[in-house]
């Protein structure tokens, strides 16, 4: 057995090599200590209880509905809001495209919100808003007034849509490009509908007359030649003539200038 002086001795040595590591101990338990009393004043005190939360960018969503949605309340505290869970909150509203939450110390919270505009109704077995992209949004709420003045896009099935978004999106585009040219000239019958097949193309439908102009798988760049050539044909008729007619052709493949016009039933 070793005596008592050894004894001592060695537990002497393992002291002072034990030393530096409780003296970091002790330091991290310290500055833990003052983290958490940190924390519980930041998250408890009233210094920080919300007293105002901003929303922007709101229109055709209440800014209200965009609170409510937010979960965010007056009187919660600045550092408990999780900006990404509120952000991800308020675009499940088919009116918002995007959400941005941020603090703004000490206590207000600001949301901004970029909205979707809608470009076309779309129908689906049911009657959609579309945005720019082709994008279905929402269901339209006639009723409202939604979609009002936006030319109705025929042709696609819901089933389509669902197999297919990224082509059904993109023949959207291709209508909705169509309608914009046609628009250009202000002299031309008002658009109600346009329809897309994916065998005949595309096809515009005026609003008064519903009368049939029909452009096929035309190209984005060649819809404008198109329709100078409708004008040309549409000028030559008299007003019985436009009256009477139903459908102009403007598909011809081989012989793009041609222009063939049906009236009542005979070409």
């Amino acid at each position: 057995m070793p005596s008592r002086a050894r004894i001592a001795t060695a537990l002497s040595r393992a002291g002072k090599r034990a030393l530096p590591g409780l003296i970091a101990v002790a330091a991290v338990a310290a500055v833990g200590g003052a983290g958490w009393l940190g924390y519980y004043w930041l998250t408890t005190s009233e210094r920080f209880a919300i007293e105002a939360v901003d929303v922007r960018g709101a229109q055709r969503i209440d800014a209200g509905r965009v609170r409510e949605l937010s979960q965010i309340d007056h009187g919660d505290n600045v550092f408990l809001v999780d900006p990404s869970a509120a952000a991800r909150a308020i675009e499940a509203d088919p009116w918002v495209a995007s959400a941005g939450v941020e603090r703004q110390l000490p206590d207000r919270i600001v949301i901004e919100i970029e909205e979707r505009t809608p470009h076309a109704i779309v129908e689906l077995g049911g009657l959609y808003l579309a945005d720019a992209g082709g994008h279905v949004f929402k269901r339209a709420a006639i009723d409202l007034g939604e979609g009002e003045g936006l030319p109705l896009i025929t042709g696609l099935s819901r089933d389509e849509y669902l197999a297919d978004e990224g082509v059904a999106q993109a023949t959207i585009r291709a209508a909705l490009e169509a309608a914009r040219v046609y628009a250009r000239d202000g002299e031309r019958p008002s658009l109600g509908e346009v329809h897309v097949d994916a065998r005949s193309g595309i096809t515009l439908v005026t609003y008064d007359s519903a009368l049939a102009l029909r452009l096929g798988a035309t190209p984005a760049d060649g819809i404008a030649a198109r329709l100078e050539a409708f004008d040309a044909a549409w000028s030559a008729l008299d007003e019985d003539e436009r009256d009477a007619a139903r459908v102009i052709y403007m598909d011809n493949e081989t012989n793009p200038d041609r222009i063939t016009v049906r009236f009542g039933g005979k070409n």
